[in-house]
């Protein structure tokens, strides 16, 4: 009797456990059905347009963008150097540097002058024989027809018997001498315009020695054009130096070049920032690019510069454009700027509205992208540039799109995803 009981009791048992188990089966059923509707959980930021400016920074040594040479272009005796004309000092405007003897130089600017004088002494004076003649021709030609007529009057006479033969040679002597007259005073005349025209070759010609010795007197000073500072000397005072020599270097520090050399890739990054429409490549890069040149102690000074050229040929072996920047060397950056001294150079384009997404959310030039039926989309992108962690990118993405920030493994286009709104950053360059 106790052999049934203990086999209904463990039937019992058994029923109960079962009775639980597929009431527990029922109950997760839905539970794992909400689950895998749910899909993974991601994290999700929304992406906005930012107004990127392209940054360049490069390293170039700063050199001067006029050296003047003083060069003597005529030979002497040094008799004045000035006392600052040392390599290093900064001279003004105008400044005497440097005077030769003058000694020669002036006498063959006085001999020049004597010369002139002497000349045009002469010219006037032909100039006055010349007026004497033509008065004097002038008088003859009078006289002769005085003589001519009576000449003619004596013949009528003559004719009619009324006159002596005498007395008619006497008209012909006088009409003869008319005529040798008038001609000797043509002579005369037509000797002195030759002699004066010569006269007027002398003066032209030492009218330029003049002008030549007075340049020559002038060049034995040597003025410096403009405010610099002197890189070279290689006079001294009482040396005798000859012409074409050069004697020392200025440099303008007032306008200073940089040349950097930037990558192609690193170029290019500038390239949408410029103006497709615009020609005039020079012109373009000038007004569109800025620049800035960092001095001073670890680069914490920042001087504005402009980019004034770039080259107009590729560097085959190192694959780099030449951009040379001007910078403005006045006096209160003439500490900080040495020529020769290396420099950081920043090019900054034109702003444009980008993309910009966290590094570590690309895949493989994809982004992950949360749709609005809650699944995964793959975006092929391409990344523009990187900086600071994050990436300017571009390619086709819908109106506000969602940015999946969870690195998913594994990710598969179109899977089922569940929203998680992280807290928003605000990404910049």
């Amino acid at each position: 009797m106790e052999r049934p009981r203990l086999k209904g009791f463990f039937l019992i048992i058994l029923l109960g456990i079962g009775v639980i188990w597929a009431a527990r089966a029922f109950k997760s059923q839905p539970e794992t059905q909400k689950k895998s509707h749910q899909g993974k959980l991601v994290a999700v930021q929304t992406l906005t347009k930012q107004n990127i400016a392209p940054t360049i920074t490069a390293f170039g040594r700063i050199t001067p963008s006029v050296t003047w040479q003083g060069i003597v272009e005529v030979g002497g005796k040094v008799v004045y150097r000035h006392p600052l004309l040392e390599k290093g000092h900064f001279l003004p405007k105008d400044t005497l540097l440097l005077t030769l003897d003058r000694t020669e130089y002036q006498l063959k600017l006085e001999q020049a002058k004597a010369s002139l004088s002497v000349l045009t002494a002469q010219k006037k004076q032909i100039r006055l024989d010349v007026i004497n003649q033509e008065k004097n021709l002038d008088i003859e030609k009078k006289n002769r027809v005085i003589v001519d007529k009576a000449w003619q009057r004596a013949l009528k006479l003559r004719q009619k018997g009324m006159i002596s033969p005498s007395t008619l040679d006497l008209e012909r002597k006088a009409h003869l001498a008319s005529l040798k007259s008038e001609q000797a005073v043509r002579h005369q005349l037509a000797l002195l315009m030759p002699q004066q025209q010569i006269l007027e070759a002398q003066i032209a010609r030492e009218t330029s020695a003049l002008q030549q010795a007075q340049l020559s007197l002038d060049k034995t000073e040597l003025i410096l054009p403009f405010y610099g500072q002197v890189s070279m000397v290689d006079v001294a005072l009482n040396e005798w130096v000859k012409p074409q020599q050069k004697v020392l270097e200025v440099i303008n520090t007032k306008k200073m070049e940089i040349t950097v050399h930037i990558p192609l890739l690193d170029w290019q990054r500038l390239q949408p920032a410029l103006d497709p429409i615009k020609t005039d490549r020079l012109l373009q890069v000038g007004s569109e690019l800025s620049a800035w040149v960092y001095v001073g102690e670890r680069n914490k000074k920042k001087i504005a510069a402009k980019v004034q050229r770039v080259a107009d040929s590729i560097d085959v072996k190192t694959q780099t454009i030449g951009v040379v920047v001007e910078v403005n060397g006045k006096k209160a950056h003439q500490s900080l700027i040495r020529n020769g001294a290396l420099l950081q150079v920043q090019l900054v384009g034109k702003p444009q509205s980008h993309w910009v997404v966290p590094q570590a959310s690309i895949h493989q030039n994809n982004l992950y992208l949360f749709s609005p039926n809650n699944t995964l989309t793959m975006v092929p992108i391409e990344v523009l540039f990187n900086v600071n962690g994050s990436a300017v990118v571009q390619g086709s993405f819908p109106n506000s799109p969602k940015l999946i920030t969870t690195d998913l493994l594994p990710a598969i286009d179109g899977m089922l995803v569940s929203e998680f709104i992280e807290n928003q950053k605000e990404l910049t360059l």
